[in-house]
């Protein structure tokens, strides 16, 4: 019962299903406002995972929420453009369902889920070498709307897969290249 304390912060007096979307508001605002930096996210879900467990433990309510059905199916194809449109399309749709949820074992399943196809977005975008990458930050993504330029102007340029990056000329080359070295850098730390 100690620990549920430290898990589930709260005060005297505090009504329970208050603090608890308190909480679990400030878990949706991590979530959505950050990187996808896939250890940092599952740090984070560890702890809600045991302050749901204390929750549950300390007030004696039980879920109502039953998980939702989440399909997300990255594009079929070698073309980067398509599974960056297709990725970010999935990722609205979850982030809606994120912001719709009422409990913290659907935060847990949906960002489960968001982590699951991230990494499978950030298999397409895997150097076969990986050189030159002091400078990146794995925290740090590129604006969505320069990605999309720079995608679209590979894609004109006759590109597809991310190993012809280096080998076509167009405008937004080095912003490619770096998000392509940060997720290989990702995919790297996954591993590790």
């Amino acid at each position: 019962m100690e620990n549920d304390r430290l898990f589930f912060p709260h005060e005297e007096g505090d009504d329970w299903e208050e603090r608890y979307e308190e909480l679990l508001f400030e878990d949706k605002q991590f979530f959505t406002t950050r990187v996808i930096v896939p250890k940092v996210f599952r740090a984070r879900l560890e702890k809600i995972k045991k302050r749901e467990a204390a929750f549950r433990r300390l007030s004696g309510i039980i879920p109502r929420e039953p998980l939702p059905k989440s399909e997300c199916q990255i594009a079929t194809t070698e073309y980067l453009k398509s599974i960056y449109l297709s990725f970010q399309k999935d990722k609205a749709v979850l982030f809606q369902q994120l912001y719709l949820a009422q409990e913290c074992a659907t935060v847990v399943f949906l960002i489960e889920k968001l982590l699951e196809y991230f990494l499978r977005y950030a298999t397409n975008w895997k150097l076969s070498t990986l050189n030159d990458t002091n400078e990146i930050l794995l925290s740090k993504e590129l604006d969505p709307s320069e990605l999309y330029s720079a995608l679209s102007a590979f894609d004109q340029a006759g590109g597809e897969s991310v190993n012809e990056i280096e080998t076509l000329f167009f405008e937004g080359k080095n912003q490619l290249l770096t998000e392509a070295k940060r997720l290989s850098l990702l995919l790297q730390n996954e591993m590790e």
